[in-house]
């Protein structure tokens, strides 16, 4: 019973080891996606200074400037969010990780505890066994 808990505690360690490869490169993803809006949007910046002092800006450009603002702000919550949950399964597969180590060590230690019972249950019986004999023997040896 104790080795299939092992087993599944095994299984669930894996599993939550897959989930944090995927939300390491979930994040990894979110944070190319919002270097790459801000470095636009801080471009897009730049370059409009300078032609707002060439010629004067249309309504639509600034409709994209406050949309990519808002695309970056939800990026930067996206990658808040992503490292939050990745340091949660980090902890998550720590814990398991002690735990199942825990679990071995305690299997070991039942393992063991069984062996040593099975020894003494096994000499306690030979030696049963040969008083038995001895007194069988020592009874023959007399009556002959």
């Amino acid at each position: 019973m104790l080795s299939e808990y092992l087993c599944s505690a095994q299984n669930d360690l894996s599993a939550k080891q897959d989930i944090m490869q995927v939300k390491a490169q979930r994040l990894a993803l979110a944070q190319d996606e919002y270097h790459h809006l801000n470095t636009t949007l801080t471009n897009l910046f730049s370059s409009r200074s300078s032609v707002r002092h060439n010629s004067s800006g249309s309504g639509a450009g600034r409709y994209d400037t406050d949309l990519l603002k808002a695309d970056v702000a939800l990026a930067r919550s996206r990658v808040s969010r992503l490292k939050r949950e990745l340091h949660q399964i980090k902890h998550e597969v720590a814990n398991t990780e002690a735990r199942h180590a825990d679990i071995g060590t305690s299997s070991r230690k039942v393992e063991w505890f069984n062996h040593t019972l099975q020894y003494r249950a096994g000499t306690s019986y030979c030696c049963r066994a040969e008083k038995h004999r001895r007194i069988f023997t020592s009874g023959r040896k007399g009556e002959s």
